[in-house]
């Protein structure tokens, strides 16, 4: 039944691929991988807050897992729950230290409601986990600017170059948040 649900989302019958997942749920109501693909699909169908219910679900059944913390961080984010994301993505973060996007998505959260500071520490901690990552580089050094080092901004900006191409769509999302 998991299979066809997949497929179904797969394939774009949303409507169908939720009822399949449902019936998935029922013969296992414990699996939390079920339950988060469950949740996607009810967040991509417009379902927001009911994907977040049962991204909840999934995060207590496994509550040691990262990646199911971060999407209901993002589920959070995405429906303007900016408190509860951080906290969900602070926590995918701490459960992933290795992680660097984790912590660049908590950074440009910290950005979109004012903790520059935070922001910037979150981003050093993605460059700790991702040090040759060229897109941290150039966030950190953003963030550098807006608290006036613009020295060590400019070293940020400088590695970045030296690293070469940067995921200049990640940058300019997180820069747009500066805006908002």
């Amino acid at each position: 039944m998991f299979q066809r649900a997949e497929r179904l989302r797969r394939d774009g019958c949303f409507q169908e691929a939720l009822a399949a997942y449902e019936r998935a749920l029922e013969l296992a109501p414990n699996d939390a991988y079920y339950r988060c693909r469950y949740a996607e699909t009810l967040f991509e169908v417009g379902q927001s807050a009911a994907a977040i219910v049962a991204m909840e679900v999934a995060c207590e059944e496994e509550p040691e897992n990262a990646y199911y913390r971060f999407r209901l961080g993002d589920f959070y984010a995405r429906s303007g729950d900016l408190p509860m994301a951080i906290r969900e993505t602070a926590r995918a973060a701490e459960l992933a230290p290795s992680d660097g996007y984790y912590r660049a998505q908590l950074g440009s959260l910290y950005l979109r409601v004012g903790r520059i500071q935070d922001a910037a520490n979150a981003f050093r901690e993605a460059l700790v986990a991702a040090p040759d990552n060229p897109s941290y580089h150039c966030l950190l050094a953003d963030v550098y600017v807006r608290l006036g080092a613009d020295r060590v901004a400019l070293k940020h900006y400088r590695k970045a170059g030296l690293l070469g191409d940067y995921d200049a769509e990640l940058v300019t999302k997180v820069r747009d948040l500066h805006s908002l």
